[in-house]
């Protein structure tokens, strides 16, 4: 997070959104521009899921435990399957404001600033590797892993990338969790390392 351009940030168009069954907002994920990575040699897309139903502490509580669930899946798939360690986000953290309150979670856009469609994959994309870190569910626990898979349409063909974590530990007990995607060390590690608080307003 510490290599990301804070000042360069600023508030884009919508690039996508998931609703309740009865069509309310539950999140929203909008572009945050881009910026030149001297690391990768190359532009790396920013983007923010924001979460408009909470506010105040209740925000904040489910973004902080949001982020490190997410982290350790992330981990976990880094860590077993290094070669589709190149799908998963070059980043995830919090942002904050200048006030110290928090935003959102700060991720890359895979659409790369709308100009790429992303869609939603399905079962055949999820790679079958993986499938041991998962074997605890039943067949309908699973569509929460499929959730995390996205396409998306680049001019170099489709590209398959995950991206979005909140379904995928469902039906796991704490036991099993714990053993396949630990968490406590990413707590002790600091939030500071995966935060990035803006001295201006976004937007």
């Amino acid at each position: 997070m510490a290599a990301l351009p804070s000042g360069s940030l600023k508030r884009g168009e919508e690039v996508g959104r998931s609703v309740t069954l009865d069509d309310i907002t539950k999140t929203t994920f909008t572009s945050l521009g881009s910026y030149k990575s001297s690391e990768l040699g190359r532009e790396v897309y920013v983007g923010l899921k924001e979460y408009p139903r909470r506010e105040g502490k209740n925000l904040k509580t489910a973004l902080r435990n949001n982020v490190v669930r997410d982290l350790s899946v992330i981990r976990a798939i880094a860590e077993r399957f290094p070669h589709l360690e190149e799908e998963l986000p070059l980043f995830y953290g919090l942002l904050l404001d200048s006030q110290g309150n928090y935003i959102g979670m700060l991720t890359e856009d895979f659409s790369r600033g709308k100009r790429y469609e992303v869609k939603q994959g399905v079962l055949l994309d999820v790679p079958s590797e993986i499938e041991p870190l998962f074997e605890h569910r039943s067949k309908v626990e699973y569509e929460g892993v499929v959730e995390m898979v996205f396409l998306v349409d680049t001019d170099d063909g489709e590209e398959r990338r995950f991206g979005d974590f909140n379904t995928v530990l469902g039906g796991i007990s704490p036991d099993e969790r714990n053993r396949i995607f630990p968490l406590a060390d990413i707590v002790e590690f600091g939030e500071d390392k995966y935060t990035l608080r803006l001295d201006y307003e976004l937007g």
